[in-house]
């Protein structure tokens, strides 16, 4: 894979990683980088910021030698990652598509109605 291809395919991944699988995935960035000279101080303090696990983790990945992406890309294969909860993000798009489609042929609860049957599961407690 070339480093373009690299980008993308994790940018895919982050996309279905938890917030849990993100600060892991940081982690291991972290650790590849933290003793290199060329690592901007400014990219690792980045990474102690509650936004990191969103915004950070691309300019971190970018600046990986392609050695250091392949092994992370094949830690996260193999750990099972790729296909979180064995969704796909093609299937999750598709899902999107489909519960989009539903709501738009009128199949779908108004807030009140999911209360009403609520209270009446529950008995309105």
């Amino acid at each position: 894979m070339s480093n373009s291809e690299l980008n993308d395919y994790f940018h895919n991944l982050w996309l279905v990683f938890t917030d849990d699988q993100k600060r892991s995935v940081i982690n291991i960035m972290k650790s590849f980088v933290e003793n290199e000279r060329s690592t901007s101080d400014d990219i690792l303090q980045h990474l102690h910021e509650p936004q990191a696990i969103y915004d950070a983790p691309m300019t971190l990945f970018k600046i990986l030698k392609k050695k250091q992406k392949k092994a992370l890309v094949a830690f996260i294969q193999a750990s099972g990652v790729e296909s979180l909860g064995g969704v796909t993000i093609e299937a999750y798009n598709k899902e999107i598509d489909e519960a989009e489609a539903a709501i738009e042929r009128g199949e779908f609860y108004t807030h009140e109605e999911v209360i009403d049957r609520l209270n009446k599961r529950f008995g309105g407690r």
